[in-house]
């Protein structure tokens, strides 16, 4: 560590100073020392250094910054404390993430959202919120999204539909073999 964080000595501007220094060294500053301005100094110069944020010193801003750069500290965010800003920035960046968004935050719009940034999120929204047209737009821009769909929401159109693609995929995989 850099000091026991009880000297005057070490100022928010010597920590912000060391972060900026020595990227991933924000878990070598004490923690009573890591203020908003040093955890936000320390993340933009390496996002690696968001799993030494404080929860209290997190931002959705921050936890956002990150999420564009490395997907894989989604992990390290509390997403429960999360607001719907937050779900709805996560969800145009990583779609099945709606799968974790809490039930009193979720809601249809947020679902429809996953499934337009990726069809293929429409097997992580809960069945409540589907309905055909978010399926429609799911086939539309993803044929592959067909078998995400709800057997309750299997419609004759939709059963059309999943058997067209059932010949495309059978088609697909016959000429790949004649191919070899």
């Amino acid at each position: 560590m850099v000091a026991d964080g009880k000297s005057e000595l070490i100022t928010e501007e010597i920590c912000i100073e060391i972060v900026n220094k020595l990227p991933r060294a924000l878990n070598l500053i004490p923690e009573i020392k890591r203020t908003a301005k040093v955890c936000e100094a320390a993340v933009n110069k390496s996002h690696w250094d968001l799993k030494h944020v404080p929860k209290d010193k997190l931002t959705t801003r921050m936890c956002i910054d990150v999420l564009k750069k490395n997907e894989l500290l989604y992990y390290y965010i509390p997403i429960k404390n999360m607001d719907v800003e937050f779900w709805m920035e996560v969800i145009k960046i990583i779609p099945k993430s709606i799968s974790d968004v809490p039930d009193n935050i979720i809601t249809k719009s947020l679902c429809i959202q996953a499934v337009q940034a990726n069809p293929r999120a429409l097997k992580y929204i809960p069945e409540k919120y589907i309905d055909e047209k978010m399926c429609y737009t799911a086939i539309s821009k993803d044929f592959d999204a067909v078998l995400n769909i709800p057997e309750h929401l299997t419609t004759d159109h939709l059963d059309e539909i999943h058997a067209i693609y059932t010949m495309y995929c059978l088609n697909r995989d016959n000429n790949s073999s004649n191919s070899i």
